[in-house]
């Protein structure tokens, strides 16, 4: 397996050198600090991505930014395996055994910032916390076994069974084909598609972000979407609420729907703009808020995620968010005739310490892509 080790160099040269240690024999190691400065954002960004797994180490230094950039090099590292759906290890040197020399102090705003990078990657990933070399020898070797296990896990998964399988697909065929014979396909070309999905058994709440350009000739005042559910349901149990963006006024949208083919399934929702409009090559946002009655009530369950239309979109993400940490689970690329290409899925732990709430995220990354999406899962 592949490893990319990331972290500030001299302050932390001892702690290097015991990852380096620990992973001997069993992992190559990667690092890209021989990269010329000129290139080294794109060189540890392409050597991140050619790993299997990402290993951070965090004192009290924020390190080199490159090309007079706002990011340091480890933290460019850090996005580029996020959005390369890498897994990530983290680990933080206690701040009480760094002395003043290993940290940031001598430069104005500096210790400010590695706090509000350390406390950014609390936000995403559970960090262990090490306070000597030893420590996160031990940690890391914890780590790694439990990365190891949950792997061989997520290689025994049991597929949606062929009902569930032929459920889905019928499903995405009809809402595509029956988009493409929409009279208003073509005005809005969705450029960014973001999709949260709450679940709490047996109900889903869904936030949809949208970023959309008018590709119409003409203004445009209201926008209209299809939504499929695979059990039929009266739209209005949705309670379906869309907020507005145009330019700087944001507003909400008036929400009406109608069916197609009156099956309880297939619903062509309208959101009017209320007056304003968006004008030809203009852009507008919109956030989508509702409520899936009865969609999640086994211990087995998935959810697709569809583009809009056959058109590219830049940036697709979509995110399960459980209240419970899962057993097990898959994301899939659903391929037109039906086969399904394992894709990658990163899992992250967030807590809020204020309402004593722990949250498990599974979250895919898709860039330029007009494909369909399952994600199946197993909570028990």
């Amino acid at each position: 397996m592949n490893v990319y080790l990331s972290s500030t160099l001299q302050d932390l040269l001892e702690e290097r050198a015991v990852v380096r240690e620990a992973l001997a024999g069993q992992h190559v190691v990667r690092e890209s600090y021989n990269a010329h400065e000129s290139d080294i954002h794109e060189s540890c960004a392409q050597d991140v991505r050619d790993c299997d797994l990402y290993i951070g180490i965090v004192g009290l230094r924020y390190g080199f930014c490159p090309n007079g950039g706002e990011k340091s090099v480890m933290e460019l590292e850090f996005d580029a395996a996020t959005e390369a759906n890498i897994p990530r290890l983290i680990f933080f040197k206690g701040e009480s055994t760094i002395t003043v020399d290993a940290t940031d102090a001598d430069t104005p705003g500096g210790l400010t910032r590695v706090r509000a990078w350390r406390a950014r990657l609390q936000t995403v990933v559970r960090p262990a916390i090490f306070r000597s070399s030893h420590e996160l020898s031990r940690l890391l070797l914890r780590s790694l076994s439990e990365y190891d296990e949950r792997t061989r896990r997520l290689d025994s998964v049991a597929s949606p069974n062929q009902e569930q399988e032929s459920k889905v697909f019928e499903s995405l065929q009809r809402l595509l084909e029956s988009h493409r014979t929409q009279e208003e396909r073509g005005s809005f070309h969705v450029m960014a598609l973001h999709r949260r999905v709450n679940v709490h058994r047996p109900h889903a709440e869904l936030e949809l972000h949208e970023e959309l350009i008018n590709v119409s000739t003409s203004p445009r005042d209201e926008r209209v979407a299809l939504f499929v559910s695979d059990t039929p349901i009266e739209f209005k149990d949705l309670g379906a609420r869309v907020l507005v963006t145009i330019g700087d006024d944001s507003f909400p949208g008036a929400v009406s729907a109608t069916q197609p083919k009156r099956d309880g399934r297939l619903f062509k929702v309208r959101v009017g703009f209320k007056g304003r409009t968006v004008g030809a090559g203009k852009t507008t946002v919109l956030d989508w808020q509702m409520r899936f009655p009865g969609s999640v009530g086994l211990n087995e369950d998935y959810w697709v995620f569809s583009c809009p239309d056959e058109r590219p979109i830049r940036d697709h993400v979509c995110e399960v968010v459980f209240p419970i940490e899962l057993a097990d689970y898959r994301f899939f690329r659903i391929e037109s005739d039906g086969r399904r290409e394992p894709l990658a899925m990163a899992a992250n732990v967030i807590e809020d310490g204020q309402q004593s709430v722990t949250r498990y995220v599974y979250r895919a990354v898709q860039r330029d892509t007009a494909g369909m999406y399952l994600m199946t899962w197993r909570l028990e």
